[in-house]
């Protein structure tokens, strides 16, 4: 017996052993591409950083993001506890088909009051303002979810969010979201919380409806699918490999653009690809729309026979929405409120004179972003 536990203890310290070599010479990575984040820096050593308890933090925070086989042991991790009948791990819900983002009831007003005081503060009174808000799948597909599992409705906060807001168009995707279900395409990705081009070309019909613009049929665009590789967000909190997606691409004759980034304080712009096919070598497929989330692009349609300008404030969601505006608008000014720093949104619209519209494009889940949502005014 003396002896099982003396292998037993040699066992146990040579994989401490081996697991400290491993971590202090293996090549430590800056961004974590499965997690689309930025891993955790070494610890200060300073007297400061010790009495107030930051390194002893830092450094926790520090083994847990470097920790060797990190990726590997969170995969038997995820196996384990759907082995053990787990249909949550973290804050995703595992369904049948698809992983479910978990979103908690949002706070109303700070999307409202940001909502009304930029429209309120732009000057000219013919601008047409709209505001478009997209559920999460858990709204869409419900039947998928575990049993147990709770969830707001979101289509009824929605229309709440809605009911608060002074603009001319609002638009709840929940409603045309649950429409399109019955025609058997996807809606959502299986592994990620963003919709499918599919269900932004939905959005985009809803879209032209309440502007009277022509509602162009799904056949005459052309589909492409992009990707059959991708995996979200969601996969990355979870890793269960048995989900994946496809990503497609919509075009269409008069969806010719060319699109140039802009600096928010210099004014200054120079020529960007929207379709960044960089990306589908990544792990962040998604980001092929826009090439991620940046302050301000502007997308330039010189066929396009109507003379008009379109603001979209939004979200990523609204990423794969986009082009399809380059049908009806000459000229695109797409703004991501979390990076436009250095001035106002509504400073920018009142300065830029031929705009005609402006459409704020938000996903439920951002709602609890203050950093989104409070920077729209």
């Amino acid at each position: 017996m003396k002896f099982v536990k003396y292998i037993i203890s040699v066992l146990i310290s040579v994989c401490i052993l081996s697991g400290t070599v491993v971590f202090i010479f293996s090549e430590k990575k800056d961004f974590s591409e499965n997690e689309n984040r930025s891993l955790a820096d070494p610890p200060e050593f300073s007297t400061e950083n010790i009495a107030d308890g930051n390194f002893m933090m830092e450094t926790e925070e520090y083994l847990k993001d470097h920790f060797p086989a990190r990726d590997l042991l969170m995969k038997f991790k995820t196996k384990a506890q759907l082995l053990a009948g787990y249909r949550k791990i973290g804050d995703v819900f595992i369904g049948k088909e698809r992983l479910y983002q978990v979103v908690a009831s949002p706070d109303i007003s700070r999307l409202t009051v940001s909502a009304n005081r930029l429209f309120s503060a732009i000057e000219s009174s013919s601008l047409k303002t709209s505001v478009m808000l997209i559920p999460t799948a858990a709204e869409i597909y419900p039947e998928d979810l575990p049993p147990y599992a709770q969830v707001i409705d979101e289509s009824e906060i929605i229309d709440e969010i809605l009911s608060e807001i002074d603009c001319d168009i609002k638009i709840n995707m929940s409603d045309v979201l649950k429409e399109e279900k019955s025609k058997e395409n996807n809606l959502f990705f299986y592994t990620d919380h963003h919709w499918t081009t599919y269900a932004a070309k939905s959005a985009y019909d809803k879209f032209c409806e309440e502007k009277n613009f022509a509602v162009i049929s799904d056949d005459e665009f052309d589909k492409t699918c992009i990707s059959d590789e991708f995996r979200g967000t969601l996969y990355s909190k979870v890793l269960d490999d048995s989900l994946k997606d496809e990503i497609c691409r919509y075009d269409y004759k008069d969806m010719t653009f060319s699109c140039k980034s802009g600096n928010v304080l210099t004014g200054e712009f120079k020529a960007f690809e929207y379709y960044a096919k960089e990306y589908l070598s990544k792990k962040d497929k998604y980001a092929y729309f826009g090439g991620g989330n940046l302050p301000l692009l502007i997308l330039e349609n010189e066929n396009c026979t109507q003379d008009s300008e379109i603001v979209v404030v939004k979200d990523s969601f609204a990423n794969c929405f986009i082009p399809f505006l380059s049908i009806n608008y000459k000229r695109i000014h797409v703004i991501d409120p979390r990076y436009f720093k250095g001035r106002t949104i509504s400073s920018y619209i009142n300065e830029n004179k031929n705009i005609t519209d402006v459409i704020i494009i938000y996903g439920i889940n951002s709602l609890n972003d203050n950093t989104a949502v409070s920077a729209l005014s």
